[in-house]
């Protein structure tokens, strides 16, 4: 062997550079379709090895459109929406496939294993799926009587829908006017949140922005679904019948909810208690693929600020403050 064969030739470069791109549009293309949590995390443990040998060759090779590390970056800031979008495939698989495990033990054991690649949204959204399942408890819809038991209502009751194993309550004019003052008044408590997770981003919730009306999606069968924004979910009953700690759950969002990539998304959750004050929320702020989500809880008779969390940018979680 001579010396100079120690050193590739550049039809070398281009050809394992060409071999390594059609390897890693195989497994994008992987991630977009697989409904199946191990398929999708093997895919992109892979996809992430593979542009990291790519980039090795950025110095050799002419690449076309983006250089594979601004690919690898547009991968990791995707990730999370990226996993959303395999947790609604996932959802759609276990409730219309026949299977000898329960769908929640399916759903949730599955995705609960891939713990370290979720984000707190990734998290919300499949325990919101799982939350959802109908158990033996619950073999009867919930009614306006269940939630009129509670006196001090926050809300003024309105006929409820049916969706997805919950009972929830689109708004009318006077519960928007509601909606929006709490919504405020997390804005409020997010200020002085930002002080301890020492955040200099500009974040506040425009309430013009909030959407209270929904879409339909439909993309044929079993892929046709509602998109809800900002609603009432009732949940007047514990799993074993006993009445609720948080009776009333006032989910919000912007119309960039379901949006690819937006500049800035804000959604969250504000919990009531029995007595029809916040006794805690989940406040979600994104702004420019920076997430920080604010967890506000009862610390005696005031709501205070719990924790707050930010995503890295290999896409896993980062706590920027958390209560003593």
């Amino acid at each position: 062997m001579g010396l100079l064969n120690i050193f590739k030739r550049k039809d070398d470069f281009n050809s394992q550079a060409s071999s390594y791109l059609s390897e890693a549009k195989e497994l994008a293309d992987i991630l977009n379709v697989a409904n199946d949590p191990n398929e999708y995390f093997k895919a992109y443990n892979e996809l992430i090895e593979i542009l990291h040998k790519l980039i090795s060759f950025e110095n050799h090779v002419k690449f076309k459109g983006k250089m594979p590390s601004e690919i690898l970056d547009d991968v990791l800031d995707q990730k999370e929406i990226s996993i959303n979008n395999l947790i609604n495939r996932y959802w759609i698989f276990c409730c219309n496939h026949s299977s000898s495990t329960p769908p929640y033990d399916r759903f949730h054991k599955s995705l609960e294993k891939y713990q370290n690649h979720l984000s707190a949204t990734n998290i919300s959204l499949y325990k919101s799926k799982a939350a959802s399942i109908p158990n033996d408890n619950t073999d009867k819809e919930i009614s306006r009587k269940d939630m009129e038991r509670y006196n001090r209502r926050p809300y003024q009751m309105c006929d409820m829908i049916y969706y997805e194993g919950k009972a929830l309550m689109l708004l009318n004019t006077n519960n928007q006017f509601q909606a929006l003052q709490d919504i405020c008044s997390m804005n409020t408590l997010m200020q002085a949140a930002k002080e301890y997770a020492e955040i200099t981003d500009d974040l506040f919730i425009c309430t013009e922005e909030i959407k209270f009306d929904f879409n339909i999606v439909d993309k044929g069968k079993p892929y046709q679904r509602t998109e809800y924004y900002t609603y009432i979910e009732c949940t007047p009953f514990t799993p074993k019948m006993k009445d609720a700690k948080y009776p009333y759950c006032l989910h919000f969002a912007t119309e960039n909810l379901n949006k690819y990539q937006p500049d800035e998304n804000y959604f969250g959750r504000i919990y009531y208690m029995q007595d029809g004050n916040i006794g805690k929320s989940e406040i979600v702020y994104w702004i420019k693929h920076k997430m920080y989500v604010f967890y506000f809880g009862m610390i005696g008779s005031t709501l205070t600020i719990k924790k707050v969390e930010t995503n890295t940018s290999d896409g896993n979680r980062k706590i920027l403050y958390k209560m003593p």
